[in-house]
């Protein structure tokens, strides 16, 4: 499997990503594991492909947090599905180093917090997805670091200002 540049795991009964699961797929870029049943993934589950990841879809799981350790120095991420989870929260540099974000999707969560430097270091994102859930406020001054936004949908949340 060498030579595998795509995988697609949709709609398993998967409850996990064991550490070195993925070891052994050297041109691995795009991962779909949509619709599972994973709502934690082991600490370096992706240690091994992360460096190489244009695209990883996590949606239609039950994480209740960012995978922050299985995310962080993504460096080549583009495309990040983690909608339709349980999300409650963005803490602290849970976003960090993500050069090349382009497209962040966190719709259908129950997202009331966005912390002050959840994101650090994602200059490119340009389609950032917070619909259907529960945040009441968003920072202007924050969003202002993303110069090259071009979408920000948070429809359908409990926004008062």
């Amino acid at each position: 499997m060498s030579r595998l540049t795509s995988l697609n795991l949709y709609g398993n009964k998967l409850k996990d990503v064991p550490e070195h699961s993925l070891d052994g797929l050297p041109r691995l870029r795009y991962l779909r594991i949509e619709r599972n049943q994973i709502c934690a993934f082991s600490p370096n589950a992706l240690a091994e492909v992360k460096p190489r990841l244009e695209l990883l879809d996590l949606s239609g799981n039950c994480f209740s947090a960012i995978p922050a350790q299985n995310l962080r120095n993504s460096v080549k991420l583009m495309y990040l599905d983690l909608s339709d989870n349980k999300i409650g929260e963005i803490n602290n540099f849970e976003l960090m180093n993500l050069p090349q974000l382009k497209e962040l999707r966190l719709h259908g969560n129950v997202l009331n917090q966005i912390h002050p430097m959840a994101f650090m270091n994602v200059p490119q994102l340009q389609y950032l997805y917070m619909r259907d859930n529960l945040i009441g406020s968003l920072d202007g001054n924050r969003l202002q670091a993303f110069h090259k936004l071009e979408i920000l949908d948070v429809t359908n949340n409990l926004l008062q200002k």
